[in-house]
């Protein structure tokens, strides 16, 4: 047995997938709302007795490694060293481990080096005493910054570049890792200079950059970041989520703050469950991303005026995708570091405290103003204010519930707030949608030849019926490569097994297409089954004599101006093809 195999017995995909998201027992199966997609009924299915996983909604799927890939965003490479880790396997094998690292892994590595050597110049070294002294200022303990990792760059434009080309790294891939900048000599510099690090973890716990604050009086940016790399995109990266996760889990909320300091202080402070947007604009891919481990998100960003924009604007994005959306009162504090630091009972009273979004707003909006002030104006206000929200609400009780409660507020019929409604037009907020994590749409021929493949494999009486009816030209791409195999093992050993498939990417194919299957024609008699694969088995031919029929019609039209000879047999063979239909048809 091999370290993958070795991995995949050790770690049972029901309970690493329930350790993320919330399952229910269906049958022999589990089921569960797609963390991959938005839905409200869930598509989204489990195999125990397999081991894969299948949404039916995203059509996304496969086994534990390929699970984790999706979920914590990484490689190959970084999903078999999470799961290694996961499993207590050594990854001893040369040719295992080379497998799964690419160039990504590299740049990990790099991060990884680079937040270790930061750490300990911050521990050790003199220069660090500025960064120590700050750190003790803001009440940040030894076991908070041992956690976090937490760092210092010197004030020099060679140590880290020196420290990692001493290991052998070059010169090239530290500039792509975003921990060097090129200089016009054409020799490299270090990127940070004087700086407390807050290195940037991945769920799976690699670093993939770094937020950099500077300690000085100097006329600098406060704050940089490491810039776009290969495997840091600073649109969906959330600072302290790779700590928060599991608690993000079990209490089922998150707290959202802007800045990095906001988390560490929190965290030191008790409450766990919080992640940052790294002092950026939340952005659509970053909701997401907190989404896949709860839709319940209390928002507790700075109180200035930039503060409150990127408040509504995160909101704005969070409804659109579905969130539950609260709000906490930081009161006098302008930040959520500063609350905890003047009194810790209050971070927490706040979070408990936190109101719905619009139920926040309205106390915002009418808490100091008198009902003689309550004007016609002040309720064009109100309205402009409370109407963008309720239009991105995707929940329609809520949203009809709020419709009543600013209708009840400004005193205007309901039906007015309806009308107005319809005549907002939506802005976008950053990134228009994608279409990743959206339900994939299908060709009617793909359908049926998923279809076909997927009772072939898992019904013995369509095999021995329809296997000597098919050809290999029947099929395209992997489902060809897929009939093949399944065609010469019934040939050899008159049955199927899916342990006699020796290829190990059609493998996990054949193994979806068999839970598909199998979930779909669980109440289904040998009767319904066969004439299922009857229906999908003329189907196909169907497809492939229409592709046939109309290759040859332009082929004819071609000859008949050309008054060729080889007319007759287009025609005799175009004859042929009809009644290869008229038999499809009468099968």
């Amino acid at each position: 047995m091999n370290e993958l195999e070795d991995i995949k017995t050790r770690i049972d995909i029901v309970d690493l997938i329930s350790s993320y998201i919330n399952v229910k027992k269906a049958g022999r199966n589990y089921k569960a709302v797609c963390p991959f997609h938005k839905e409200k009924t869930p598509s989204f299915m489990i195999s125990p007795d397999k081991q894969i996983w299948h949404c039916f909604g995203c059509q996304k799927g496969g086994d534990v490694f390929s699970f984790i890939m999706e979920m914590e965003g990484l490689d190959f490479g970084g999903a078999l060293r999470f799961l290694a880790k996961k499993a207590g396997v050594n990854l001893t094998s040369v040719k295992i481990i080379e497998s799964g690292l690419n160039k990504k892994s590299l740049l990990f590595e790099l991060n990884n080096l680079a937040a270790s050597y930061y750490h300990r110049f911050l521990e050790e070294s003199p220069e660090a005493q500025i960064a120590r002294d700050y750190l003790i200022e803001r009440k940040v303990d030894k076991a908070t910054i041992i956690e976090f990792r937490l760092g210092y760059a010197p004030k020099s434009f060679s140590k880290l570049v020196n420290f990692l080309q001493s290991k052998g790294y070059k010169s090239d891939d530290i500039v792509k890792a975003g921990l060097a900048v090129k200089k016009n000599r054409g020799d490299i510099a270090d990127r940070f200079y004087g700086r407390l690090m807050f290195p940037i973890i991945n769920p799976a716990g690699a670093a993939l950059g770094f937020t950099a604050r500077i300690l000085t009086d100097e006329k600098v940016a406060k704050y940089i970041n490491t810039p776009e790399t290969e495997i840091y995109e600073k649109s969906k990266v959330l600072f302290g989520l790779d700590k928060a996760k599991r608690e993000i889990l079990e209490k089922k909320w998150v707290s959202l703050v802007e800045g990095n300091m906001d988390v560490v202080s929190s965290w030191q402070n008790g409450v766990k469950n919080v992640v940052a947007s790294s002092g950026t604009a939340l952005t659509r891919d970053q909701i997401k991303i907190i989404k896949r481990y709860t839709s319940n998100i209390i928002f507790a960003l700075d109180k200035d005026d930039a503060g409150s924009e990127a408040l509504k604007r995160g909101i704005f994005l969070a409804l659109e995708e579905g969130a539950n959306i609260k709000i906490a009162d930081l009161g006098e504090f302008k930040d959520p570091d500063e609350m905890i630091k003047a009194d810790n009972l209050s971070w927490k009273k706040s979070l408990k405290e936190s109101k719905p979004c619009l139920d926040f707003y309205f106390d915002k909006l009418f808490g100091k103003i008198s009902k003689s002030e309550q004007d016609v104006t002040f309720k064009k206000k109100v309205a402009s204010e409370i109407l963008p929200f309720l239009k991105r609400m995707q929940n329609s009780i809520e949203a009809s519930y709020y419709i009543q409660t600013l209708a009840s507020k400004i005193q205007v019929p309901e039906s007015s707030i309806i009308e107005a409604l319809k005549k907002i037009k939506l802005e976008k907020h950053n990134e228009p949608r994608k279409t990743q994590g959206k339900v994939v749409k299908k060709t009617a021929e793909k359908i049926t030849t998923e279809a076909l493949l997927g009772l072939l494999l898992s019904f013995p009486v369509t095999l021995e019926e329809f296997i000597s009816l098919l050809e290999d030209e029947d099929f395209q791409n992997q489902d060809r490569q897929l009939f093949h195999a399944l065609k010469q093992i019934f040939e050899k050993n008159r049955n199927f097994n899916l342990k006699d498939i020796n290829d190990e990417e059609l493998k996990p194919y054949a193994s979806i297409l068999m839970f598909i299957t199998e979930e779909g024609y669980k109440d289904a008699d040998n009767d319904e089954i066969f004439k299922e694969a009857k229906f999908c088995y003329k189907r196909l031919k169907e497809f492939k004599i229409t592709v046939l029929k109309e290759e040859l019609r332009f082929r004819i039209k071609e000859e008949e101006s050309k008054n060729s000879d080889n007319l007759h047999n287009l025609m005799k063979e175009f004859q042929e093809i009809l009644e290869k239909e008229k038999e499809i048809k009468e099968f």
